[in-house]
């Protein structure tokens, strides 16, 4: 399951292609929303274009909150987390707002298609550049992610193959 990946990050990846992929079909559906809005297949439709959307859109957030559990420093407990999440957010709270405002330049019967399509296109872009990336921050060691100069020993796996990391705190010389 995604709750005991040592990949998060490749989940992220797959659950994004799927998440932009089922976009497409949900701008489609909206351009032709106006010639079929009556028929009493519409709405199931929707519903079902948009459940899919919103699965894969989940499974992309559990995935990016399994790699920031995967990297949190024990010692400072929710608080790494809740920083982690916070930028998250804020990176999504910016694009939806920047494209929020480039649409009133958009011809207004096209533009939710033209807004999608251009998303769209970005998306692939920005994973096609950042594929390599996120490949390489999944395969750094946890101990290489926390905050503090820490002594460490080489990453285990535990018996349930989470792969983490045996940590001396330096201040009281245990291990933690």
């Amino acid at each position: 399951t995604i709750r005991h990946t040592e990949l998060p990050l490749r989940w992220f990846a797959g659950s994004y292609i799927a998440y932009i992929i089922t976009g497409m079909p949900i701008a489609v559906y909206v351009y032709y929303t106006p010639s079929m809005i009556s028929a009493g297949y519409y709405y199931p439709i929707l519903i079902l274009l948009l459940s899919c959307n919103k699965f894969f859109q989940a499974l992309r957030f559990a995935a990016q909150i399994g790699f920031f559990a995967s990297i949190s420093e024990p010692r400072i407990g929710g608080t790494y987390m809740t920083l982690l999440v916070t930028l998250q957010n804020l990176g999504f709270a910016i694009h939806s707002s920047i494209i929020l405002y480039v649409s009133h330049w958009l011809p207004k019967n096209y533009d939710f298609v033209i807004a999608t399509g251009i998303c769209t296109i970005i998306g692939i872009i920005w994973l096609g550049f950042s594929i390599r990336t996120l490949n390489q921050l999944q395969e750094i060691p946890t101990h290489e992610w926390y905050l503090l100069p820490i002594k460490h020993s080489d990453d285990v796996m535990t018996s349930n193959n989470h792969r983490t990391s045996l940590i001396e705190d330096e201040s009281t010389s245990r291990i933690i």
